[in-house]
């Protein structure tokens, strides 16, 4: 693509996200930007532009990571 999206979700807990990040590129090769980089701890950056499957694998992974740092993290 010409250009790319990027959403900034919010953590419905009062987590922060710099452990859902670090889960994310160590054990899923994913990248994210934690809250905590623009001063809003419970939000996460994510971009996205890839083709349709590239997207949906990402949010697989995100999910999955989101399980595995605790189950009350929720966007």
């Amino acid at each position: 693509p010409q250009g790319g999206v990027v959403a900034f979700p919010r953590l419905t807990s009062d987590a922060t996200t710099e452990e859902l990040c670090r889960v994310l590129i160590t054990k899923y090769r994913t990248f994210t930007v934690p809250g905590c980089c623009f001063d809003m701890n419970r939000h996460i950056r994510i971009g996205f532009g890839g083709d349709e499957n590239e997207l949906n694998e990402g949010l697989k992974r995100l999910e999955l990571a989101m399980d595995e740092c605790a189950p009350h993290l929720r966007v």
